[in-house]
């Protein structure tokens, strides 16, 4: 038998287009998730809340961004008692179309979101920093 590579997929962060955030870095990122930093000033010059957007337990996205951040799910305490973990208060969802509507915001004035972090999964290997996609 041969092994063959037929693709590859990869850990995407998505964020608002009206967010200015060029890049992330992981540790960045931890603190994001983990909800040490609660507003945008804190790594840009925007003066937003973050919100955060994460998948629900079982997906393979979030397979993929615990293994990147090292970050456990709420969910499993018991598991993994030392933790870190993701806030309990990001907004859990489970397809990808869930997560551009929240990051990308509803197109009228009233719902939109622009502040929302959100990860989206497309492959295997995720580098130390990212370019956020602007949905």
């Amino acid at each position: 038998m041969q092994h063959v590579t037929i693709g590859y997929d990869a850990l995407v962060i998505i964020v608002n287009t009206a967010n200015p955030l060029e890049t992330i870095s992981r540790d960045t990122l931890v603190n994001l998730y983990t909800g040490k930093i609660q507003s945008w000033k804190g790594i840009s010059v925007w003066d937003q809340p973050v919100v955060l957007v994460s998948k629900e337990l079982g997906r393979g996205t979030l397979e993929l961004f615990m293994q990147y951040t090292r970050l456990r799910h709420p969910q499993e305490r018991e598991k993994y008692p030392a933790g870190p973990f993701i806030s309990e208060a990001a907004f859990e969802v489970g397809s990808n179309l869930e997560s551009i509507t929240l990051v990308g915001g509803i197109p009228t004035p009233s719902v939109t979101c622009p502040w929302v972090l959100s990860l989206q999964c497309k492959g295997r290997e995720c580098p130390s920093r990212y370019s956020p996609w602007k949905v």
